[in-house]
């Protein structure tokens, strides 16, 4: 787990730096947004958030980002809040659809089949969420099923 945390938080370093394109008009802490409100969408997409997930986002957060118990809380709830906005969501996408390479993304679609894994189960709208993120992000099948195989390594 050491090496696929190490490889995020390179990731997260890749967003402040160019990658493939310069960051124009959004800050590293813009694209932490986006991600966590991807993160908290997944939690959320089967309407029965379990503790096993909530620790899951949490615990990213805090190792990925390097933030403490309480940053990562915070941040939680502020992604909770402009998730259910509806322009929340669509904000986060366009976000990351203009500033991720399709390694960040890939990393990002594993991360997020990470959460749906959290209560031992993924359920139908957990699925869909991610492919539709996956979708919306330019990935095709074999893309989104290679993450979950990644993913689901990691669960074992």
């Amino acid at each position: 787990m050491s090496e696929l945390v190490n490889r995020f938080r390179d990731y997260v370093q890749t967003l402040s730096e160019e990658s493939g394109q310069p960051l124009q008009d959004i800050s590293e802490k813009d694209l932490q947004m986006a991600m966590t409100v991807l993160l908290v969408q997944v939690l959320r997409a089967d309407l029965q958030i379990k503790d096993e997930e909530l620790d899951a986002v949490r615990r990213a957060l805090q190792e990925i980002l390097g933030l403490e118990p309480e940053e990562a809380t915070g941040l939680m709830r502020a992604a909770a809040h402009a998730a259910r906005d509806s322009d929340g969501m669509r904000l986060a996408m366009g976000r990351l659809d203009r500033h991720l390479n399709r390694r960040q993304r890939l990393e990002l679609v594993e991360w997020l089949w990470r959460i749906a894994m959290a209560d031992a189960e993924i359920l139908a709208q957990e699925e869909y969420l991610i492919r539709k993120v996956s979708e919306m992000l330019g990935l095709g099948t074999a893309d989104v099923l290679e993450a979950k195989v990644r993913a689901l390594e990691d669960f074992k």
